[in-house]
């Protein structure tokens, strides 16, 4: 009908051409009516479209589907494209950096045809979001100013990593300051130790802790080996009596229990070495425990004040009794 070489129309052989062999559409019926035979949907006589009638599977690009869809295809294997302004692309089967052929990626990418993605899976299964190459089994890079990762749940923040590198965890997880922030009690299997030595400080004079329960106490390192211009300590009693000893309460808890401790101004006009002053307007802290020296210091001179008077005691007890002594011998009587 017409003229194929014009769009026209040829019925030949249980077959229905449009156009030409060569550069028309043709449907080839292949033997239809029997039953397990397929249907072709050619172009260029490659039988480009495969339906296979008896088991429902089809094939583009070859004639023998093994699954109910089976692609084959020396490009892509899949798209999804959206013409409009702004469109992106699905692809499956996608190389690296550009929609070529051969690829062996599924990609998902925001400009048509541009070969930017925002997520990937490698035929190693690496995750990428964000990046075409991942390096990592998931491997997320946010642009500037974008949280890399939250999760949420009924709609409340529980797990976030910041655009500044710090995560927060628990309950109402808000945007971290710090490398780690975690809402609600924590439980630690292992030790915990700081990454570097004799450098770092646990608490802030702002954000304190209130109770720290320890079954041996606190450890401070003491070891000779470690110390260097040793010198007997200028405190002791003297700065012993100099302490005045307090009850209080605190501010923030006026009704809570009473506490028994030192005002650090007094502490810091006496010893100020145990003194704890961040600058400033900021709140001072004392050291209790290296008050420990300072009280074994007092305890040992006034040990040694009260050796000496009773050395003093004795000798004047040895000079009484060598006086009652005397006294009793002028008292005898004349025979």
């Amino acid at each position: 009908l017409g003229n194929l070489n014009n769009g026209g129309l040829d019925v030949t052989n249980a077959s229905i051409l449009i156009g030409t062999a060569t550069s028309g559409m043709a449907f080839d019926a292949n033997q239809i009516e029997t039953a397990g035979s397929t249907l072709h949907l050619n172009y260029n006589v490659n039988e480009d479209v495969t339906l296979g009638v008896g088991g429902g599977s089809v094939a583009v690009g070859h004639t023998a589907p093994a699954t109910k869809l089976d692609v084959l295809s020396t490009g892509w294997q899949f798209r999804l494209n959206n013409d409009g302004a702004g469109g992106g692309d699905w692809f499956i089967g996608a190389s690296n950096g550009t929609w070529a052929a051969g690829g062996d990626k599924f990609l998902i990418s925001p400009n048509n045809g541009s070969g930017n993605s925002e997520f990937v899976i490698e035929s190693t299964g690496q995750i990428g979001m964000g990046t075409t190459a991942p390096s990592d089994r998931l491997q997320v890079d946010a642009d500037a100013g974008e949280d890399a990762l939250r999760v949420r749940v009924g709609g409340i923040t529980r797990l976030r990593v910041h655009d500044n590198g710090g995560v927060s965890v628990g309950a109402n997880a808000a945007s971290p300051t710090a490398g780690l922030r975690v809402t609600g009690e924590s439980r630690f299997d292992s030790d915990i130790y700081p990454g570097i030595d004799n450098a770092l400080d646990l608490g802030l004079p702002t954000k304190r802790w209130d109770n720290v329960w320890a079954t041996n106490g606190v450890i401070q390192t003491s070891d000779r080996r470690l110390k260097t211009d040793i010198s007997p300590s200028p405190y002791g009693l003297t700065a012993v009596m100099a302490l005045q000893a307090v009850t209080f309460r605190w501010r923030d808890q006026p009704q809570g229990p009473t506490k028994v401790g030192l005002i650090a101004q007094e502490v810091q006009a006496v010893v100020p070495e145990v003194v704890q002053d961040p600058g400033p307007e900021a709140y001072l802290g004392v050291n209790y425990a290296e008050l420990a020296p300072v009280l074994i210091q007092a305890i040992q001179e006034q040990q040694a004040q009260i050796e000496a008077q009773s050395a003093q005691i004795q000798a004047q007890q040895a000079e009484i009794d060598q006086l009652k002594a005397i006294l009793s011998q002028n008292q005898t009587p004349n025979p």
